[in-house]
């Protein structure tokens, strides 16, 4: 815009130079073109000045628009360390199910053995029950046979379980 205004001139100047030879005529018009020329000046200055103002709002615009974009990226930078906190509970927490679910299975074998155990049990009772009837035939048939032996046979203890 200054370019146009110093070229205005220049071309103004030079005019002027050019029509001092001229006659009263000439003049006139060299001094209606001047008056129209400072009339252009006056315009040009003006847009200038409008120009300048809505350069200045759309700098203050700008700014405006990055701050609000640096507040929208600190959002989302907040959101995706919120997002990677997340992951980190969500991987947490299915280290958790695992362990959870081993420890399950190992109750459940835990509670099998348990179950054989007391069947192993139950049939070890048997057989020791079994086994004190038979003891317990045998020292009827041992005290029948001292009987009928008579009394002077002894016979050795055994142990009782």
């Amino acid at each position: 815009m200054k370019n146009k205004i110093m070229v205005l001139l220049l071309g103004l100047m030079c005019f002027s130079i050019s029509i001092t030879g001229c006659k009263d005529t000439g003049k006139e018009e060299a001094v209606a073109e001047a008056a129209k020329t400072k009339i252009e000046l006056a315009a040009i200055k003006d847009v200038l000045k409008k120009t300048e103002i809505e350069r200045d709002e759309l700098k203050a615009n700008v700014a405006e628009i990055s701050e609000s974009l640096k507040a929208a990226q600190t959002k989302i930078d907040g959101l995706l360390q919120d997002s990677s906190q997340v992951m980190d509970v969500k991987d947490k927490l299915a280290a958790l199910t695992k362990d959870r679910d081993a420890a399950i299975a190992k109750a459940t074998d835990a509670q099998t053995m348990i179950e054989t155990l007391k069947g192993q049990l139950q049939e070890q009772i048997l057989k020791v029950t079994g086994l004190e009837g038979q003891n317990q035939k045998l020292q009827g048939i041992i005290e029948q046979l001292k009987k009928q032996l008579g009394g002077d046979v002894k016979t050795p203890e055994l142990p009782k379980l």
